[in-house]
């Protein structure tokens, strides 16, 4: 990850894509690396609004952090995407229930089946 990370470091800003934002967050993620992945989805969402991806893991990183309510905002803006999705249903339910919002969350889960 640390050569990812220097070679995006050296590389002109105006090269830097999405697509390498995306995997520089994901490489985070899955080192437990949160709060720059929050950093690194949100600059790829800013280069690409559209991308439906980008709103789920940076939903699943503000979720692992501990902040639900950003983690519902951007899983309600993955949900407008990509609807039908019952993995982003039940993550999205998770949350709310943290939160207190029980009913929602009830309502999300039977979404999610």
């Amino acid at each position: 990850m640390e050569i990812y990370e220097l070679a995006l470091e050296k590389e002109d800003s105006e090269y830097i894509t999405t697509y390498r934002m995306e995997r520089l967050g994901e490489l985070y993620c899955y080192n437990d690396r949160y709060y720059d992945a929050i950093k690194a989805f949100n600059k790829a969402i800013e280069m690409n609004e559209n991308d439906f991806y980008d709103y789920v893991f940076l939903a699943l990183s503000y979720l692992n952090v501990e902040d639900y309510d950003n983690a519902i905002y951007f899983y309600e803006r993955a949900i407008d995407r990509y609807y039908d999705n019952p993995y982003l249903w039940n993550d999205y339910g998770v949350a709310l229930g943290r939160v207190g919002r029980k009913e929602e969350a009830k309502e999300a889960y039977r979404k999610a089946l």
